[in-house]
């Protein structure tokens, strides 16, 4: 059973406060590390640290000993076994009583991935947008995995060859796909999570929302009601679309159009 938390005054754990790393290895499962700073926020020395991965109904938990006394886990136990490698993390500090107090909370953790290349040297890669192979797509070359509450996965199909090394390195299908995976993620947030830009809670697509802002140059509009009220999240959805295929790092349709004419 998960403890429900009373979250009565509890502090915001800043992200520059609070690094994941997460190292991939090919034959093993993925593992963690943490560097954690919590001298400045004043937490009871006897307060309890845990550290929660989570991924759709999938969560798994890591207690780190005390404020005063922190233990960190052997290596061993640290393998994300119960979470895929795309997982979100948190980090909560809890009343050291059963009263279950929270005193801290992070932000949606994105972690930093190593990954070791054949090789044998390490990449370290931190994307928004974390990809899965799967092998349940069929004919789809791709599907952006959407859930309530969670970040966005773009899943890709494991049948077709290399397919990851061209997500990561062919510039013509990130032109291809990423402005439509970009509308597809706001819309998503703002009309079915209904996304809170003055929330003060934890949030998926915060860093989404963010990044969108400045690609517009304006904020998401505040309104009253997102229905009756659409044409004016969709004008700015419109506009944040439209700065991000015309970037220089990407110039979508250019992109594209030299690619096809290569083929000829």
């Amino acid at each position: 059973m998960i403890r429900r938390f009373n979250y009565t005054n509890r502090k915001t754990i800043a992200r520059e406060h609070t690094r994941i790393e997460v190292h991939v290895r090919e034959g093993d499962a993925p593992w963690f590390e943490s560097s954690l700073t919590l001298d400045s926020y004043g937490f009871p020395d006897d307060a309890r640290i845990r550290i929660e991965a989570w991924r759709s109904n999938a969560v798994q938990r890591w207690e780190y000993g005390t404020v005063g006394n922190v233990v960190v886990p052997p290596r061993s136990q640290r393998e994300l076994t119960e979470v895929p490698e795309s997982a979100q993390f948190r980090l909560a500090v809890v009343a050291g009583d059963e009263s279950g107090r929270l005193y801290g909370l992070s932000k949606d953790l994105r972690p930093l991935k190593v990954r070791k290349n054949e090789d044998g040297k390490e990449r370290r890669e931190e994307s928004l947008l974390p990809v899965e192979l799967s092998g349940e797509l069929g004919q789809e070359v791709w599907r952006l995995q959407l859930g309530e509450g969670e970040p966005p996965v773009l899943l890709l199909n494991e049948r077709i060859d290399r397919i990851a090394e061209a997500a990561a390195g062919d510039p013509s299908l990130r032109a291809l796909t990423m402005p439509g995976v970009l509308r597809a993620v706001l819309q998503h947030a703002i009309f079915v999570d209904m996304y809170d830009p003055d929330g003060e809670e934890p949030d998926a697509y915060n860093d989404w929302i963010m990044i969108s802002e400045l690609h517009a140059e304006t904020e998401l509009p505040r309104v009253e009601d997102r229905e009756t009220e659409r044409a004016q999240i969709d004008a700015w959805i419109d506009r944040v679309v439209a700065a991000f295929a015309a970037h220089p790092l990407l110039e979508a349709a250019d992109t594209y159009a030299e690619a096809m004419e290569k083929i000829r």
